[in-house]
């Protein structure tokens, strides 16, 4: 059954249902073991997509998903972890680093009880975070273990791995288009710089779930974007101002298609759109 929020202040909904890594030095690291440092150091890696790429609606909600906590399960939510944290901009985060479970940064051991419980393999074996520019060009996928397609090794990760809720057919599919446009600096056919994080708004996503009437997709990609949302306040990189604005007029987006009114909805997303 699915749930129904009620229409909250758009503060509380930003504490509420928005995870972001805590800063460092605040108490207990967000679930971190001290000394952990899970954010990049120095200014990150380029984001390069394949020149050509088609960044539709599946792209964009795959590089979404590949931003978000919620993928990869409660440990992760916990720590603020994405795809991204590890794999920055589709490369590496050479600075990553968690006590007990790398032995220097850029390396990680995904086969710890940390990530989940009973999964430990009884081996200090951290390995290097691999970069996933031109992955699709490679195979078979996989360090610890081989798997001979992306898509199942993508499900591996998640699963088994970072131990993550199963996630769908439409998942996979989304975050394969996001995976496979990653390119390297030689990439054939060239590359053009993705805007960055601060430059791409997922609003977009709610169009087609609310011309569909259908509220599960638009309440999983709510949660989503409220998610970026909280990243975007603790990098400080879009006004506060703003973020309220939104946060509020998302609210009332939900709440009307919760209500199964979705023509109301769908004006409510033509004046979020209008003002991005």
């Amino acid at each position: 059954m699915l749930r129904r929020r009620s229409a909250l202040p758009p503060f509380l909904l930003a504490l509420l249902l928005v995870t972001v890594p805590a800063p460092a030095g605040t108490a207990e690291q967000n679930w971190l073991p001290p000394g952990s440092a899970i954010g990049v150091t120095g200014a990150p890696p380029a984001e390069l997509i394949r020149a050509g790429t088609i960044r539709d609606e599946r792209w964009l909600y795959g590089r979404l998903l590949f931003h978000s906590p919620a993928l990869l399960g409660e440990r992760a939510v916990r720590i603020g972890l994405s795809c991204n944290g590890c794999h920055t901009n589709g490369h590496r985060n050479s600075s990553f680093f968690i006590e007990g479970l790398s032995d220097r940064p850029g390396r990680i051991d995904v086969t710890h009880r940390f990530w989940k419980a009973g999964s430990d393999d009884g081996l200090d074996n951290p390995i290097d975070i691999p970069s996933l520019r031109g992955v699709r060009d490679g195979g078979p996928y996989g360090t610890t273990l081989q798997l001979p397609d992306l898509a199942a090794f993508t499900r591996h990760v998640i699963v088994t791995e970072f131990a993550g809720p199963p996630p769908d057919d439409a998942d996979i599919e989304a975050l394969l288009a996001y995976i496979n446009s990653l390119a390297g600096p030689e990439a054939a056919g060239g590359v053009e710089n993705s805007p960055p994080l601060d430059g791409i708004s997922y609003l977009p996503l709610l169009a087609a779930p609310i011309a569909a009437e259908d509220f599960h997709a638009i309440d999983r990609r709510y949660d989503l974007i409220l998610s970026d949302y909280g990243r975007h306040a603790a990098a400080g990189d879009i006004a506060p101002s703003d973020i309220e604005r939104d946060l509020a007029r998302l609210a009332a987006l939900y709440e009307k298609a919760a209500a199964g009114n979705f023509a109301a909805a769908s004006l409510i997303h033509q004046s979020l759109s209008g003002g991005q």
